[in-house]
């Protein structure tokens, strides 16, 4: 998706092989996946965090063991807010991850 947008913009642009057998760009990669999950994972679910933050957790575990520290995100707001200002969050690290993709 990102090559679509950068090519659209008229960027000379060709997304970095990412599948080789050394698999050398999860080290960078990774970071920005495991925040995207983060990030929409408190977005759909920031009433349950607060209340599970409130009760003493610390970290909430999700699937492929990517932990959410509680005490990182702004859980306290109605969940149509969280909705927008996370959804808002995702973009903007979508956008930085595009960036860094295209340097």
């Amino acid at each position: 998706m990102a090559q679509t947008y950068l090519e659209a913009a008229g960027a000379e642009f060709e997304t970095p092989k990412t599948h080789t057998e050394e698999y050398e760009w999860r080290e960078w990669v990774d970071p920005y996946i495991v925040e995207s999950k983060r990030l929409l994972t408190v977005r759909r679910h920031n009433l349950y965090f607060l209340t599970l933050k409130q009760n003493g957790c610390e970290i909430v575990r999700r699937k492929h063991d990517i932990g959410i520290p509680l005490d990182e995100y702004d859980l306290d707001m109605h969940y149509y807010e969280a909705w927008e200002e996370y959804a808002d969050l995702h973009e903007t690290h979508c956008i930085e991850f595009a960036e860094e993709l295209a340097t």
